[in-house]
């Protein structure tokens, strides 16, 4: 069991962090970035990728059962 001065140490840095990803800076900042931008539509190759990873999980399903 963590000593009571640990866990006060954990507790503030859990808020620590928490309080610095909902700041608007970092929200700001991940914004911008191309990887946390919401598309409509995937690409076709991401789409073909998916339609093979489900077609080769397909036979191992029903081998299960």
């Amino acid at each position: 069991m963590a000593a009571p001065k640990q866990n006060l140490k954990r507790e503030k840095l859990a808020a620590d962090i928490r309080r610095e990803l909902g700041g608007s800076r970092t929200t700001r900042f991940l914004h911008a970035m191309p990887a946390f931008k919401i598309t409509a539509e995937m690409p076709d190759y991401l789409r073909q990728l998916l339609d093979r990873l489900e077609d080769c999980e397909t036979p191992a399903q029903s081998r299960r059962r």
